[in-house]
This record gives structure tokens, sequence and C-alpha cells, in this order.
């Protein structure tokens, strides 16, 4: 008998809560997981660790174990105001009742969570922004996949390039959708992430508006892309193109290194050239 699922069953019963699964709402019910993904954020007596979307609190109680200080933040009430009677009494958890992406960020130094498939990339670009020692995730395998794309292939994005200039990301293992109540549609990845030193442009926003703008047009080399949009004409379109290295505007956008695009970046905003359609 699985005892966390038993229990996940009678407390989402008990408080009338529906998981929606078009969200990704879902409970990771295998113990041993559980306890592996501690083992995972290695969580000492000097760490305070952030958890986003605790669930019934199984994963909280475990961490709670080893931490000097875990502060969940849950967005529902109800399961707050549970979570508050189950597990604060053990004298080291705060319960924060809010949605994490519109809440200041906590002061912690790592973060452990299974959060909710909708809004990991929010998600963990806040976490990057709070400058965390060391994260451990468990999210959609797909997205994962991404994060940890090569250049040139498939999967290879925004995300993979914003991600890996500000942090190393492991993928640690495979967890199947059956180890889930409800059982997702998808399989899921625990990846172990740390920040990194980056350049202060990689975390800029205009740098991320700038990415996402070159891979609209993923398979146009740079050259093509850069001229179509940001409609570059005259003389200050020659000005942009001769400054890129040429190795650069023959690439294709999708074959570019992350490096790469820091590179661009940096020339378009040297000479001015933040239009609209950027």
């Amino acid at each position: 008998m699985n005892r966390i699922l038993s229990l996940t069953k009678r407390y989402c019963k008990e408080l009338g809560v529906r998981p929606s699964k078009r969200l990704g709402q879902t409970f990771l019910v295998d113990e041993a997981l559980l306890r592996r993904i501690v083992d995972y954020a290695e969580i000492g007596p000097g760490d305070d660790v952030l958890e986003v979307g605790p669930g019934f609190g199984f994963l909280t109680q475990l961490i709670a174990e080893r931490a000097r200080k875990v502060i969940c933040v849950e967005k529902d009430r109800r399961m707050a105001e549970f979570l508050r009677k189950r597990v604060e009494p053990l004298g080291n958890v705060v319960v924060v009742e809010g949605d994490f992406l519109r809440i200041d960020s906590p002061r912690v130094n790592k973060a452990v969570s299974n959060p909710p498939y909708s809004i990991a990339s929010p998600l963990l670009f806040k976490i990057l922004d709070m400058e965390v020692e060391l994260a451990v995730l468990t999210l959609q395998k797909e997205f994962a996949q991404r994060m940890t794309a090569q250049p040139g292939t498939r999967g290879y994005g925004r995300l993979t390039v914003s991600v890996s200039l500000r942090a190393n990301v492991e993928r640690l293992e495979y967890v199947p959708s059956s180890k889930f109540f409800p059982k997702p549609k998808v399989d899921s990845v625990v990846v172990r992430i740390i920040p990194k030193q980056h350049p202060p442009e990689a975390s800029h926003p205009r740098f991320g508006q700038i990415v996402a703008a070159l891979f609209s047009q993923r398979r146009r080399s740079l050259r093509k892309a850069l001229r179509h949009l940001l409609d570059i004409s005259g003389s200050t379109g020659e000005v942009v193109l001769n400054r890129m290295p040429r190795s650069l505007l023959e690439k294709r956008v999708y074959q570019l290194e992350p490096i790469e695009f820091l590179e661009i970046y940096r020339i378009l905003y040297e000479e001015g050239v933040f239009g609209d359609k950027i």
C-alpha cells in the first residue's frame, strides 16, 4: 500500500481539492523519490529552503528534518491553512499563502520544489534572480530537455540560451507519470540547477526579448533574421552588419552558441538598434 497516495486521496476529499490537469497541478506520491530529492539538494542544518507548491507537505516534512528553516509558498487558501496545522508545529516551517510569482522573494539559499508545470518557466527565472546556491526541481520532461538542449538541435531555443548563461543544469532522474496523482499525460525529470557568475546582460529582460525575437526565425541566417526583425536599411544597417563577425552572420539562428547571442546583443545595444519590433 502506498501510504502517501492513500493520504493524498484522503486529504483531497476532505478539503474538496480537485487538481487541475490543465495547469499541471499534480502530487508526487513516491516516498522514496521524495527522499532522493532531498538528498540531491544536499540540505544541511545551516540551510534555509524555499518550497513552492508544497501540496500536503510530504516533501516539506523531509526537508524540515534537515534544514534550519523551510519557507513554503502555497497559493490555495484551503491547502495553506491545512499545511499550517500539519507542518508549522515542526518548529522550523513557515507557510506563506500567496502566488509565488507575485510575492516578494523570501531570503533563502536553496530551493526544492515539485511546482505545477504551468509556472515552470517564470518560477525558474525568479529563483535564478534570487541568487540561491542550488535548486532541485521536478519539471516536465520536455521542459527539462529544452533547458539542456545543444545548439543545432530541435529543442534548442530561448530557454536553453537564457538558462545556460546563468546556471549549470544537471538532469538527475527520470520520473514516470505513474509517480503522480492524478497521473499526468507527460513524464517528468528531476534537475539540479547551480547558478554561476554571468554577464549582467544575461539576466536583463531586453536580452530575453532579443533572443526570443531571433528564435522566431530560427532557421534563417542571422543576417536575414536581423534584416527582417530590425528593418535595417541605409547606413545604420551597414554599420550593424559590418560589426557582426561574418562567421555569425552566416550561421542559422538555432546554430548560434549562447555566448554568441550575448555578442549580438552587445553590438545591437551599442549601436542603439532597439526598435519596437524586438
